[in-house]
């Protein structure tokens, strides 16, 4: 009786210790679809190869974290057209050593939609409207640091960003970007609404 007893208690007082997954690409899944489709929140999806990964727009509505390995580049690419590439639909989302090449067939690079996004070391080509950015209001603690974002344009219509937030963006951080040949402008703050606490640093136009 004592035995059954002791091992209640543990179960009710000491429950296990969930940790967050890691999937690896293309290890454990072939392309990023399939990884996004088995992640839950706090998970990271790592692609271990400079590899070419094709894929529809992806509305990504999980708390998790897409790297490359050390001295890897993988490559996004979409594969019919769409009005976002990347739909970043959660909070405390990261993206990290990336290359999203939109292909002209995105509208918007990566969509921003909720706050707590991180946007490292990525590359952004080939949108036709912005290649960063939002226009949702109350969207706060944005970091977009050390990424490339260049030819982003839209065929004649000259309306593309490098980067916008264009509405009530609070707290967010700017630095160290490089922005080539985006055609309308390379950063656009507070088209609609004030923004408040935009820090933009150190960043590099050409």
């Amino acid at each position: 009786m004592s035995v059954r007893i002791n091992a209640f208690f543990i179960l009710i007082f000491f429950p296990a210790v969930i940790r967050a997954a890691v999937y690896y690409i293309p290890q454990d899944y072939a392309s990023l679809p399939s990884a996004v489709s088995a992640a839950v929140n706090g998970d990271s999806i790592i692609y271990t190869e400079s590899m070419t990964d094709s894929m529809t727009s992806v509305n990504l509505t999980k708390q998790i974290s897409i790297c490359a390995d050390y001295d890897v580049r993988p490559v996004l690419t979409i594969t019919s057209a769409s009005s976002y590439f990347f739909l970043l639909n959660a909070s405390n989302i990261t993206l990290r050593g990336i290359t999203f090449d939109c292909g002209y067939n995105a509208g918007n690079g990566l969509q921003i939609e909720k706050s707590s996004i991180s946007v490292i070391n990525c590359i952004v080509k080939g949108a036709t409207n912005y290649a960063v950015g939002g226009n949702v209001s109350g969207i706060t603690n944005i970091l977009i640091e050390s990424c490339l974002i260049f030819t982003n344009n839209s065929a004649g219509a000259y309306n593309s960003y490098g980067i916008a937030l264009t509405s009530t963006y609070s707290n967010c951080l700017i630095y160290r970007n490089i922005f080539v040949k985006n055609t309308y402008a390379q950063i656009s703050i507070g088209n609609s609404g004030v923004p408040s606490c935009i820090n933009i640093f150190g960043n590099t136009v050409f």
